[in-house]
């Protein structure tokens, strides 16, 4: 396994005994920074609620956390800090920059599709990249590793209907906001 994180601009990468944060995150209106990410991530791994204590955070974060056989990559809701990964030569790779992926491969192998939808819609989508055999975290997701690559999804875009009256939505939306300002304050 090598991890090579070296997008640093802006918020750094922050290094722990089992794995690397950057970012930030609220949780229940407290704000967390690296280390309390990494401490309440990695009690969430123990305590085997790492689906729930995500779908919790509300921030900009990603990291890399290694637990007991597998090393773990998370990514928040809007994918804030790309991770990508790759095997080469039987070995996982994971970097937060596309040239590292690029310069560790041994040929260029293009993915023909994600290019032709990159070209159709001006984005990919999901944990698509412009290599074949290279996947990045999509946002709302984790990917355990070790033999091979399980994605999780803890987070959707997509919310079912509901019947609510223009005052509910109006009061949603004058709420949200207000405690949008709230976290950006903090």
């Amino acid at each position: 396994m090598k991890i090579i994180l070296v997008n640093n601009k802006g918020k750094s990468w922050k290094q722990f005994e089992n794995g690397f944060i950057k970012g930030f995150t609220f949780l229940n209106n407290k704000l967390l920074m690296e280390h309390e990410i990494y401490h309440v991530l990695y009690e969430a791994f123990r305590a085997n609620k790492l689906n729930q204590k995500l779908h919790e955070l509300n921030g900009n974060f990603s990291g890399v956390i290694q637990f007991q056989d597998s090393t773990y990559l998370f990514s928040d809701k809007l994918k804030t800090y790309p991770l990508l990964y790759t095997t080469i030569g039987g070995e996982w790779l994971v970097s937060d920059q596309s040239r590292i992926i690029l310069d560790a491969l041994p040929e260029y192998n293009p993915n023909e599709d994600a290019i032709m939808t990159y070209l159709a819609l001006g984005y990919l989508h999901g944990n698509h990249t412009f290599l074949n055999n290279c996947n990045i975290v999509a946002a709302g997701t984790y990917v355990k590793l070790n033999q091979s690559a399980t994605v999780h999804e803890y987070h959707k875009h997509i919310y079912k209907k509901v019947n609510i009256s223009d005052e509910e939505i109006m009061e949603g939306c004058v709420t949200s906001m207000e405690n949008a300002i709230k976290r950006m304050i903090t």
